[in-house]
């Protein structure tokens, strides 16, 4: 079975290049060997969403950005082969939004804090 690749789309108008990055590197960390490939995708619209050949893991809810373990958790559970039901538009498979939280590492921002 070929490995998937992960999309980080972030809005780049927002600040979230570093969460996305911080969340690339939390994901090579811990599953480098069962992906493909993490890749960063520039946005807007205050997008934050993580994807795998089009099936949705996890983006940004009413609670903010996940942090970088939340993302790395979301992408295991995809790993392990968690079913995934719900297609995005324009795609054959995906998932419902998972639910996130606010961590830690300045990922729990709102658009446009800053860390301390």
């Amino acid at each position: 079975m070929p490995k998937p690749t992960i999309t980080i789309e972030y809005c780049d108008e927002c600040m979230y290049l570093k969460p996305a990055l911080e969340a690339a590197h939390k994901i090579l960390d811990a599953y480098a060997d069962r992906v493909e490939a993490v890749t960063l995708k520039p946005g807007h619209d205050g997008v934050f969403r993580v994807a795998a050949d089009g099936a949705m893991i996890i983006e940004m809810g009413d609670e903010g950005l996940p942090n970088a373990e939340r993302v790395a958790h979301a992408v295991g559970e995809f790993l392990s082969g968690r079913p995934l039901p719900q297609p995005l538009p324009g795609t054959e498979r995906g998932a419902p939004p998972s639910p996130l939280g606010k961590g830690a590492g300045g990922l729990g921002q709102e658009p446009g804090e800053r860390s301390p």
